[in-house]
Formats: structure tokens, C-alpha cells, sequence
């Protein structure tokens, strides 16, 4: 097994550096050491990279670190590229079959989802544990984020903390300094480095747990920099 640097040695040998630079650095080093609190790259070093492009809006340059299409692609890249790409074609016969019930019914269905299942119940409640509800109404929020066909509260959870804990380091899941496409849907359609990021070689849920340290440490954090946010009941995924 390949010796892996401390969090110290993370942070002085990649302090200053760009975020390719970091990138190379981190991903020679196998496994990943998860849990090492990776410095923010240097924007302006990162703007002076071979191929660095500004990402449209911001003020981020990125350079891709991973082809999209040629590259090998896993079961799991190509069932979610197959449904996505099912769901949207499917939308394009909306305007054919359009009628106000059914309209209506599209915005219940996202304000159930969306609304409820993803941003208050798996972002709000569950990763960042903004508030506390009795535990039958826990579940049935958590229920409304499955059915956005997300995946489950457990892995979104652990991903989103996981993404605060390393936010624009090469270890962030879907980093802005790897362009646009990637920081939006890429990295989720790339099964194979997103669980390699965090530390997921075996099933998921081992994967949280691996993380639970890290991931809780951050929350206590933001928790205590927060006095906002009340204190956090036990909830399905805080027991990861």
C-alpha cells in the first residue's frame, strides 16, 4: 500500500499551488487520504495553466483533468447516462400532450421533490441539520428526496458533506476548476473518479462511514461558527 501524507504534509506541500497542480500531486498518492484538509489552489496560478479556460460567468479558470467520452465507462455511467438522457427525450413530447391537469400535476410533483425531498429534507435537514422534526415526518420528507431519483438519503448526504469538507479542492466531488459540464452533471455521469474522490472502493454506505469522521468534524464546525443552527437530533444519516 502506497504511504499516504498526513494532513500536515498535505497542506505544506500543496499550499500556494494550483489546482491542477494539487490534482497531480493528490492523485499519485493511492488511496486518497480523504480526510486531509487540502488548502484552497491559487487562483492566480490556476489562471496560468496550460489550457486554462474561464469557466462563462465567473471568475474561475479551469482545465478538464478527465475526458468525457473517451474514457472507460462502468455500468453505473451508463444506466444514469440512459435514464437522463430517456428522461429528457421523453420531455420533448410534453408541448404533444400538454393539458392544464397535467401541468399542474408537473408542478405538485416538483414542489414534492424538489422542494421538499431535496432542498429541505436531504440539503437542509439531513446533511447540514438545519432543524429538527419529529421522526415520522423525518422519513417522509427524506421519502419525497427518493423519489427525485437522486439516490438515497444516505449516499446524497454523505456526498454533500463530503463536497463542504473539500469545496474547490481537487477532493471536492464536482469542483468548478474542472469546467462548467463537470461541476454540474459531469462528475455524476464518471462513477469510477467520483468514488475514488471519496474514498468509496467498496459498496457506498462503506464509504460514508469512511468519511463520518472527517464529515462530522466539519459539521461541529459550522455548527459552532453557526449559532443559527439548533442542535442536531439523530437522524438516519448521522448514523453513518
Amino acid at each position: 500500500m502506497t504511504e499516504q501524507l498526513s494532513p500536515r504534509e498535505d497542506t505544506q506541500s500543496l499550499e500556494g499551488l494550483s489546482y491542477s497542480q494539487q490534482y497531480d500531486i493528490l492523485y499519485k498518492t493511492q488511496p486518497l487520504n480523504i480526510k486531509a484538509i487540502v488548502p484552497k489552489p491559487n487562483p492566480e496560478a490556476q489562471a496560468q495553466e496550460p489550457g486554462a479556460t474561464k469557466v462563462f460567468l465567473s471568475d474561475v479558470y479551469s482545465v478538464k483533468k478527465r475526458p468525457f467520452f473517451l474514457r472507460k465507462w462502468n455500468a453505473t455511467d451508463i444506466a444514469y447516462t440512459a435514464f437522463l438522457g430517456g428522461v429528457h427525450i421523453l420531455a420533448c413530447f410534453a408541448p404533444f400532450t400538454f393539458s392544464w391537469p397535467m401541468f399542474w400535476l408537473f408542478v405538485a410533483s416538483y414542489f414534492v421533490t424538489g422542494c421538499l425531498g431535496i432542498t429541505l429534507s436531504y440539503h437542509r435537514q439531513l446533511s447540514h441539520r438545519s432543524f429538527q422534526t419529529p421522526k415520522w415526518l423525518e422519513y417522509v420528507l427524506a421519502y419525497c428526496g427518493v423519489l427525485a431519483v437522486q439516490g438515497d438519503p444516505l449516499e446524497w448526504a454523505s456526498t454533500h458533506r463530503y463536497h463542504h469538507l473539500h469545496t474547490d479542492t481537487p477532493l471536492d466531488p464536482h469542483s468548478t476548476y474542472e469546467g462548467f459540464w463537470w461541476s454540474h452533471l459531469g462528475w455524476v455521469l464518471d462513477n469510477e473518479v467520483s468514488r475514488a474522490q471519496q474514498g468509496k472502493a467498496m459498496s457506498p454506505r462503506a464509504g460514508a462511514r469512511q468519511l463520518s469522521s472527517a464529515a462530522q468534524l466539519s459539521s461541529s464546525q459550522s455548527r459552532k461558527e453557526n449559532h443559527a443552527f439548533p442542535k442536531p437530533a439523530p437522524t438516519p444519516v448521522a448514523a453513518y
